[in-house]
């Protein structure tokens, strides 16, 4: 092999590699950025979450929801659990005078690319004070809330 071809193989060896090393830092980049989007979403979810047993309103919040059958299918059956348990925590005096709530983002992964399917693996915690116990905090740890196929619509993805 000639010196010249050698530098050439050498050039195109290091071109590579600097390509592949860029493309490699844009792309968890933006893999950084949607998981921001998607841990963003799931705390406005629990927000208000909380907030509804704080008010015993059920707070709306199908703007968080993908507009898909599996979206609509979360969130009706989410809306009306939740409406039954605020029901529950009004005649029982159970509204939350106060609160401190806590997510763990154990996995956030891509299970299709194609897709763009999504699993995401979160631990719950919280310190409440009932109105009922006031004030007494109760501690709860740790509940563990996993979706695959989020139906969550992640603002700006």
């Amino acid at each position: 092999m000639t010196k010249a071809k050698i530098v050439l193989l050498s050039i195109s060896v290091i071109v590579l590699t600097v390509s592949l090393s860029l493309w490699t830092k844009q792309a968890q980049a933006e893999w950084s950025l949607e998981e921001q989007l998607i841990r963003e979403t799931i705390q406005t979810y629990f927000d208000i979450y909380y907030q509804s047993y704080s008010n015993l309103k059920v707070e709306d919040f199908g703007y968080l929801v993908e507009n898909t059958t599996q979206g609509y299918s979360f969130f009706a059956s989410e809306f009306d659990k939740r409406d039954i348990e605020i029901y529950h925590a009004k005649l029982h005096r159970l509204r939350y005078q106060n609160f401190e709530y806590f997510l763990d983002f154990e996995d956030i992964s891509t299970v299709d690319k194609n897709t763009q399917i999504i699993s995401v693996t979160v631990t719950v915690g919280h310190d409440v004070v009932y109105e009922v116990s006031a004030p007494r905090v109760s501690s709860f740890r740790y509940f563990l809330f996993r979706t695959l196929g989020s139906p969550f619509l992640c603002p700006g993805a």
